[in-house]
């Protein structure tokens, strides 16, 4: 399997089959905004009606959520302002549906980041201090735009951090502790069960290309790894929510989609299932997790045995859970790996 879509620019992804039509953007007339025009044919769908307004920036990669008790206002933030791995945006903005239209917030982001988790501290689960704000987790902050070098065209870190939005004052504050590993990922908050209010952030990947912010290195030196680290977010205590390392995954991987199961004998429980598992060095090496190259590649049968893997929130435990489907067989065939 090859990057993360890796192509002679640094960072185009493909999305293996897709046939999707493009719309199109024109050059940034100023410094704050683009010009968007939708593609000859582009619709909006059956049902579906095209947003009367545009915004300005970072339409790549972003984070979006749900603002709690906003009227249904959806809170957009980061991304990257140029291409993947381009140069990431600190920006955000609140979209209304009502009027449909985009208002950039009071404050922007601490760190510019993409690909990262937004999360909405929803206030039927969540109490204290940050019920009902929205929550950035790690990420990757790229910069490659001041890399002027064919030859060494990519810059970026992978972040470990964290941030709060806070829906009254449109501002943003950094969390004053720091997950246990980099990673670029997904994170599921927990509605019910021992851990109910707490956030689970499994895994993930950490994105690494020469020495940020400016040191510009070759897209074939970037380093991908898969990590195992799981990370509890409490945004109850601490300031800006504190993150607890709980138990590690069987394998880690990058990319697997994740939710708590509501029903059955391991109700509660967290499903994650699926994705890649990585690792350092060959710098841009992605195995299919239940694929059978994944033992060999990434160093242990698990890699090809453990497709899923279920959270007992009692214990604070991993352990396998159930396999793919009857007739279909993971392959690692030619394809863009998945971030996060």
């Amino acid at each position: 399997m090859t990057a993360p879509g890796r192509s002679s620019r640094p960072g185009r992804r493909a999305v293996p089959g897709s046939t999707a039509r493009a719309a199109s953007a024109t050059a940034i007339p100023t410094g704050t905004t683009f010009q968007y025009t939708a593609a000859s044919g582009l619709g909006a769908g059956t049902g579906g009606t095209a947003a009367a307004d545009t915004f300005e920036c970072g339409m790549v990669d972003q984070g979006a959520a749900l603002i709690p008790n906003d009227g249904g206002k959806v809170l957009l933030a980061g991304g990257d302002l140029v291409e993947f791995l381009g140069e990431s945006s600190n920006f955000s903005f609140i979209f209304d549906p009502t009027t449909q239209t985009f208002t950039k917030t009071t404050g922007t982001l601490t760190t510019p980041r993409e690909l990262f988790a937004l999360v909405a501290m929803d206030p039927s689960v969540v109490t204290g201090a940050l019920s009902g704000d929205v929550v950035a987790f790690g990420g990757i902050e790229a910069n490659s735009a001041v890399c002027t070098n064919p030859a060494d065209p990519v810059v970026a870190t992978t972040l470990n951090t964290a941030e709060v939005f806070n829906p009254s004052s449109q501002t943003w504050s950094a969390a004053a502790n720091t997950m246990g590993a980099k990673r670029a990922g997904v994170a599921t908050l927990i509605k019910t069960g021992a851990d109910a209010g707490e956030v689970i952030l499994p895994g993930g990947v950490d994105v690494e290309a020469g020495t940020f912010p400016s040191t510009c290195t070759a897209t074939t030196s970037l380093k991908q790894g898969a990590t195992a680290e799981t990370d509890l977010y409490a945004p109850d205590t601490g300031t800006g929510g504190t993150f607890t390392a709980t138990g590690s995954l069987n394998a880690a991987r990058e990319g697997a989609g994740q939710g708590v199961l509501g029903t059955g004998t391991d109700e509660t429980d967290v499903l994650i299932a699926g994705g890649a598992c990585t690792t350092a060095s060959p710098s841009l090496q992605s195995v299919v997790i239940g694929s059978a190259q994944a033992t060999t590649t990434c160093g242990g049968a698990q890699y090809t045995n453990d497709y899923s893997e279920l959270y007992s929130q009692g214990t604070g435990t991993w352990a396998v859970g159930p396999t793919f489907a009857s007739g279909f067989s993971p392959t690692n065939g030619a394809a863009s790996a998945v971030l996060p």
